[in-house]
């Protein structure tokens, strides 16, 4: 899961198809999330991405609202 899906992009970590999760964004992130900031999820190889910035396409996002 992305907190952008442009440059810049950071991984907030890898979630599951087949279970529900809660992602906690960690604390030096936490000030990038102002209102209008967008949250995406990418479809990702096994693992991850290689480089730690999303290369595959998105598949769900949604605005952050405060």
């Amino acid at each position: 899961m992305a907190d952008t899906a442009g440059p810049g992009a950071r991984s907030l970590g890898l979630v599951s198809i087949d279970k529900a999760h809660t992602v906690e964004v960690p604390a030096d992130l936490r000030a990038a999330l102002a209102a209008g900031s967008v949250l995406a999820i990418t479809l990702e190889p096994p693992g991850g991405s290689p480089h730690g910035a999303p290369t595959g396409p998105i598949i769900a996002k949604g605005s952050v609202r405060i």
